[in-house]
C-alpha cells in the first residue's frame, strides 16, 4: 500500500465515513477534514486511501440510535446520524461549552459482571462533534463518531470489563456548533482521559449526580469552553466537588492524605510511597507504578506555582529502596522546575528517604 500524501481522498476502517488528508505528521498521525468540515486525527493504519474503482467500505456495522439508559446487549458504537430537534428550543442562556463524559454499569448487574456505559452529556447551547476514541499506550481505536445534540445526552459506546484495559487512555476532540443556524466560533477541544480502572469495581465510586438516577464515574470534560487539564478519572474528588456548595458552610475539611501546611512556616508533606497514592496496584506494572508516583510530584508542583507560595518548603518522602524514584523525582524537579532549589530533606525527621523542595 502506498504512503499516504495530503490531498488524498481516504476512507475510515474502525469507523463510518471518509475525508481528504490536510496534513500528515512526522510521527505517523494522518489528520482527515470529512463532510462537515472538521478536521480529525487518525493513526496511518485507521485509514486506507480509496482510488478509483475501489469499494472498500469501514469494518464497523452502523446500530441504531439510542438516546437515555438502555438495557440492550453488548455492541460497538458507531456514527449516528445527526438529529435535528427543531421543536426544542436552545438555551441560549448557557452559551458556555459544558460537557462531562459519564461511566454507568448495566442497569440491574453487579460490579465485576456488569457491563459499563458511556455517556456524553452536553449540557449547554451548542451541538458538539464528538470524536470518540480509546486504546492501551500510544494505539486508539475509534469507539464513537457523530453529532450530539445540545442539552442532551448521548450514549457513546458500551463495554465489558474485560475490555476495561483497553479504555485506559482516552480521547476526545469536541467541536462546538450550531445546526442550521449561525453560531460564535469556539475553539474545538481536546481531551485526554487516564481511566483508572481499579475504580470501576468499586461501589463507593459511582455516586449520586445531576444527570441520571443512578450513580455514575462523571469527568468533566469541558468546563465553560475550556478543556479540563486533569488526566485521571478520580470519582473519590468527583464527589467531593458536586457537594462543594454543601460543604461551603460545614468547617474547614481535615487535611489531605499527602499532607498539608498548618503554620505558614511547615513544609508540606507528600508521601511518594505508592500504598499511599493507591488503594490498590492490581495489574499496575513496575513503570506504571513510578509513572504514577511522578505524575504526583508534577501534580504537587503545579499546584504551588503562584507568587504567594515563593519560599514555600515541600518534603517528597520517596524511600531509600534501591534509589531509583529518588533519582527520578530528581530529574524531574531539575528538569521541569530548575529555578526550584532541591535538597536532602531532615535524617532526623525523615531518614535518608526525602528530598526537601524550596520553591523560588
Amino acid at each position: 500500500m502506498s504512503a499516504i500524501r495530503k490531498g488524498d481522498h481516504v476512507r475510515f476502517l474502525n469507523s463510518v465515513g471518509d475525508g481528504v488528508v490536510t496534513r500528515v505528521t512526522a510521527d505517523g498521525k494522518v489528520f482527515v477534514r470529512d463532510e462537515t468540515g472538521f478536521e480529525l486525527p487518525f493513526f496511518a493504519n485507521e485509514v486506507v486511501v480509496v482510488e478509483e474503482g475501489s469499494t472498500i467500505v469501514p469494518k464497523v456495522q452502523t446500530p441504531s440510535k439510542t438516546s437515555g439508559r438502555h438495557d440492550s446487549a453488548h455492541a460497538p458504537a458507531a456514527e449516528p446520524a445527526p438529529q435535528h430537534r427543531d421543536d426544542r428550543k436552545r438555551p441560549m442562556d448557557r452559551d458556555k461549552v459544558n460537557a462531562y463524559l459519564c461511566y454507568l454499569p448495566e442497569v440491574g448487574q453487579n460490579l465485576g459482571d456488569a457491563a459499563y456505559e458511556v455517556y456524553l452529556v452536553n449540557d449547554s447551547a451548542y451541538d458538539l462533534s464528538v470524536f470518540y476514541s480509546s486504546g492501551r499506550d500510544d494505539r486508539r481505536q475509534v469507539r464513537y463518531r457523530g453529532t450530539v445534540p445540545f442539552d442532551s445526552i448521548e450514549l457513546l459506546e458500551t463495554f465489558t470489563p474485560q475490555e476495561l484495559n483497553d479504555r485506559a487512555r482516552t480521547s476526545l476532540v469536541l467541536t462546538p456548533f450550531m445546526q442550521d443556524s449561525p453560531f460564535p466560533r469556539k475553539e474545538p477541544a481536546i481531551v485526554e482521559v487516564k481511566v483508572e480502572g481499579t475504580k470501576f469495581f468499586k461501589k463507593n465510586a459511582f455516586v449520586p449526580n445531576d444527570f441520571f438516577d443512578d450513580d455514575a464515574i462523571i469527568y468533566p470534560v469541558v468546563r465553560d469552553d475550556r478543556p479540563v487539564p486533569v488526566k485521571k478519572v478520580n470519582a473519590e474528588k468527583l464527589a467531593e466537588a458536586m457537594m462543594e456548595k454543601e460543604k461551603a458552610a460545614a468547617p474547614a475539611p481535615k487535611r489531605r492524605r499527602e499532607g498539608a501546611r498548618i503554620r505558614h512556616n511547615d513544609p508540606l508533606v507528600v508521601d511518594l510511597h505508592i500504598e499511599e497514592l493507591l488503594d490498590t496496584t492490581a495489574g499496575m506494572g513496575h513503570k506504571e507504578i513510578l509513572d504514577y508516583q511522578l505524575e504526583e510530584v508534577r501534580k504537587v508542583m503545579e499546584a504551588h506555582r503562584k507568587p504567594q507560595d515563593k519560599g514555600m518548603q515541600i518534603v517528597f518522602i520517596h524511600g531509600k529502596g534501591n534509589g531509583v524514584l529518588r533519582q527520578q523525582v530528581l530529574a524531574l524537579l531539575r528538569r521541569e522546575y530548575p529555578r526550584s532549589e532541591t535538597r536532602d530533606a531532615s535524617f532526623q525527621e525523615y531518614g535518608f528517604g526525602a528530598t526537601l523542595v524550596t520553591i523560588r
